[in-house]
């Protein structure tokens, strides 16, 4: 079963492979694409992942979580994953200056790599590697593929 996901992220297609293979059951054969709509007719599923944030205007931080949208060429599918609170000092960054997590997260020096979404995420940093990124991506992921028809 080939499947593409719309990025190149190492983390969202190794998240996209094992939630296949946990929740069907099957080994796919996942691809990622730079991409800005992740629809190709040639893929079993076309699978595209983006991480969110929602402002939460009683602690003046921000909520993040991740998306999934699942299209097998008739419907889409969606699904979310848990979401966590930013510490304070990185959604101040955030808010101040309209930059990536990434780019907020190497400037508090939580982290000297400053492409923390293409390993363990702020999750990973803030968990203490207990929750990854791809962990999190996974659920957004197996939330999506709920109501797939079964074939």
């Amino acid at each position: 079963m080939k499947i593409i996901v719309g990025s190149e992220n190492p983390v969202k297609i190794s998240a996209v492979n094992e939630a296949i293979s946990e929740y069907m059951g099957i080994e796919a054969d996942v691809h990622g694409m730079a991409i800005t709509s992740a629809y190709a007719p040639d893929y079993y599923f076309s699978i595209g992942l983006e991480s969110g944030l929602i402002f939460l205007d009683a602690t003046k931080r921000y909520l993040d979580f991740c998306a999934c949208a699942v299209y097998d060429g008739k419907e889409f599918y969606f699904g979310l994953s848990p979401g966590f609170e930013l510490p304070q000092k990185i959604s101040e960054i955030i808010e101040k200056e309209g930059v990536e997590i990434d780019v907020a997260v190497h400037r508090t020096g939580l982290s000297k790599n400053s492409r923390i979404g293409y390993s363990e995420g702020i999750i990973g940093i803030l968990s203490e590697g207990k929750i990854t990124r791809k962990d999190y991506t996974k659920q957004a992921v197996l939330m999506s593929l709920l109501h797939l028809p079964k074939k």
